[in-house]
């Protein structure tokens, strides 16, 4: 239940972050977008039926899986596909509903390849009682770009299914699956980085920087989680003195890598005069998160500031 809890806590902050800085990692879309995916969520839930798209096919390579098979649920990949009209990759699930009530089944910390992605938590569908839901998790092309992931795909990810009426009550799943081909390929080598830390529980390095006149300045960070447990990297980051201060936040679950780009506008460089960077400080938090971690587990802080120059 804790974990349900921090799930609404996290999207609040990341809201809250989003309406004031250009944050890292992803984007946000349009209302347009937005009640497409809730039509598509609705017309998913169907009686006994599969919701086809024509323009995806299943990969020959990734074979059916049932993942789950209680009293409540049962949980079946059906493939891992590939979507030539969108240009991503995602996950086939078959969802049932056994109950005689509706559910909502909330997939996070979603990885491919050991790399955490973009939709990091949040992505939700509600199965209808004694109904099947066939559903598809998408992720662009790009994105499997940006984590250096090359087929073949090894997907992680955590699955909830809790009664949307009684956020109180105990989930009916809260387990972490696996997917796909065992050790999936990526072109990612921490060689060439530059290492801020590495304490042996969790590391920062810097990929790249880049100083675009319209983009604004950009630095591409690399997260790894060396630990048994879920870790969230918070910081502030400020370049210069007091100018241009910018947060991040990234969780990282147990033993998983992530990739993401930390900027600051240009318009907010010209906003606050900086025309030359010198140095960019971050205040760094690494930590269980306290509302999802069960009374009496092991828990993990971590604070240091590091000052990066260009």
């Amino acid at each position: 239940m804790k974990k349900k809890i921090s799930l609404l806590v996290v999207s609040v902050l990341i809201i809250s972050m989003l309406a004031v800085l250009t944050a890292c990692g992803g984007s946000s879309s349009g209302g347009g977008n937005e009640e497409a995916q809730n039509n598509a969520a609705e017309e998913a839930i169907v009686p006994d039926a599969v919701v086809s798209n024509p323009g995806v096919e299943v990969l020959e390579e990734y074979g059916e899986s049932v993942i789950e098979d209680n009293e409540y649920c049962s949980i079946t990949v059906t493939g891992l596909v590939e979507d030539t009209f969108q240009d991503g990759y995602g996950l086939n699930l078959l969802l049932k509903n056994k109950t005689d009530k509706d559910f909502e089944l909330s997939l996070g910390d979603v990885s491919v390849n050991g790399f955490m992605c973009i939709n990091d938590r949040g992505w939700v569908r509600q199965v209808s009682a004694g109904q099947e839901s066939d559903t598809q998790i998408m992720l662009p092309k790009d994105h499997f770009e940006a984590i250096g992931a090359a087929q073949p795909f090894n997907f992680d990810f955590h699955v909830y299914i809790y009664d949307p009426d009684d956020m109180m009550a105990d989930s009916l799943v809260d387990k972490y699956y696996s997917y796909g081909v065992e050790g999936g390929a990526s072109s990612y080598s921490t060689d060439d980085m530059e290492l801020i830390f590495d304490n042996g529980v969790c590391a920062l390095y810097v990929v790249e920087r880049n100083n675009d006149p319209t983009e604004g300045y950009t630095m591409k960070v690399y997260l790894e989680n060396h630990s048994n447990l879920d870790l969230e990297f918070l910081s502030g980051a400020v370049i210069n003195y007091d100018d241009c201060f910018q947060s991040w936040w990234k969780p990282v679950s147990a033993g998983k890598n992530a990739v993401l780009d930390i900027n600051w506008p240009a318009s907010v460089l010209e906003e606050n005069g900086v025309t030359n960077i010198e140095k960019i400080t971050f205040d760094l938090t690494v930590s269980t998160d306290p509302l999802s971690i069960e009374p009496g587990a092991e828990e993990y802080s971590y604070r240091e500031k590091f000052v990066i120059t260009p």
